[in-house]
């Protein structure tokens, strides 16, 4: 399979957000899941960003797609993975109240990498003229 399909078959870590939330699941952890649920519905789209750009009276919108396999290990290596920690993983420990709990089903998650890897960034690029 070439890159392009895969990119649009796992937008940016969907492959964790289902393994994460198929965790939760498991655990009854509806407010938790709820959470996660509404963190990912804001993320912004490509598609969103072609909508603000041309809000913003710009022209010849382009945009670049691609995906960025990201390469981990297991346990503590993924948990403290830098394009993983400070900014995605930390948003699903948001998700919690209780941070023993938070930290229990992502070492979970951490030690059954192969139910979400290969594991892809998709990344983008937009520019647009204002003439």
């Amino acid at each position: 399979m070439d890159l392009r399909a895969i990119s649009k078959m796992l937008p940016t870590f969907d492959s964790l957000w289902q393994r994460i939330d198929r965790e939760m699941l498991a655990r009854g952890l509806s407010a938790e899941r709820a959470r996660l649920e509404a963190y990912l519905t804001e993320r912004p789209s490509i598609e969103d960003g072609r909508v603000w750009l041309s809000a913003l009276g710009l022209e010849r919108i382009k945009i670049t797609e691609w995906p960025l396999e990201v390469a981990t290990s297991h346990g503590l290596m993924f948990l403290n993975h830098p394009l993983l920690r400070g900014g995605f993983l930390d948003d699903v420990y948001e998700c919690f109240e209780d941070p023993h709990l938070a930290d229990d089903l992502m070492k979970t998650v951490s030690e059954d990498l192969p139910s979400f890897t290969p594991l892809f960034a998709q990344r983008g690029a937009l520019s647009g003229w204002k003439i």
